[in-house]
């Protein structure tokens, strides 16, 4: 996985907020891939990622995650109005979510086949939900698939819904609002409305990963 301390968080977390994603170049390395991608082998198209199956790896690297965008989560919800705040570890944040009873995984690899798609959803479930969310690429597009790009939509108060493309190579990853994130109106702060889907993918296999931190 790729070490998140050197990463430019101030300009990341300024595009994240202005844009609705960010890509992370190169985020999943090879051997991460090979393990996620085993998961959707065979007969199976869709693997929940529960603490007993998320590879050592990619838990650490979600738990380290957490800490650079939690100041961001809250800086967002605090500009909504919303509560409550994130901790700034992902272990009391986990056990937030335990306790309010927030159970069934959100984190997720599934595997396209030529014809499917992934209609637009938010995973914003239950009362405790992270702002951002995670998806990896596991398979190279124009090689092992063609079509099935990652999509999301915006929707702005009084203006048409604005479609977006986030590029994703082999191992890139992005973060991207899980539903709603302030920017700066004409009228003060207002609020984003986000979802995301895959498109047809037109051949082949696409396999992606999902990461959510509020399950």
């Amino acid at each position: 996985m790729r070490p998140l301390g050197a990463l430019p968080w101030d300009s990341l977390a300024e595009a994240l907020s202005r844009e609705g994603f960010v890509v992370l170049r190169g985020a999943f390395d090879a051997a991460v891939v090979k393990q996620l991608s085993a998961l959707v082998s065979g007969e199976t198209s869709r693997c929940p990622l529960g603490d007993e199956v998320m590879p050592a790896p990619l838990a650490a690297w979600r738990a380290e995650l957490y800490r650079w965008l939690a100041p961001v989560a809250n800086e967002w919800n605090e500009r909504l109005g919303l509560a409550p705040s994130f901790p700034p570890r992902w272990p009391a944040f986990r056990e937030q979510n335990l306790a309010a009873g927030q159970r069934r995984p959100l984190c997720f690899v599934e595997r396209l086949a030529a014809q499917a798609h992934r209609p637009l959803r938010q995973d914003a479930e239950g009362a405790q939900v992270f702002p951002v969310q995670v998806v990896g690429l596991l398979s190279a597009p124009g090689a092992a698939f063609t079509g099935g790009e990652f999509v999301m939509t915006e929707q702005r108060p009084r203006m048409q819904s604005r479609p977006m493309v986030v590029p994703l190579g082999l191992g890139d990853g992005a973060l991207f609002a899980t539903a709603r994130r302030p920017i700066q109106g004409k009228q003060g702060v207002q609020a984003v409305t986000t979802r995301h889907a895959v498109s047809r993918v037109r051949g082949g296999e696409r396999l992606d990963v999902t990461l959510s931190f509020h399950a």
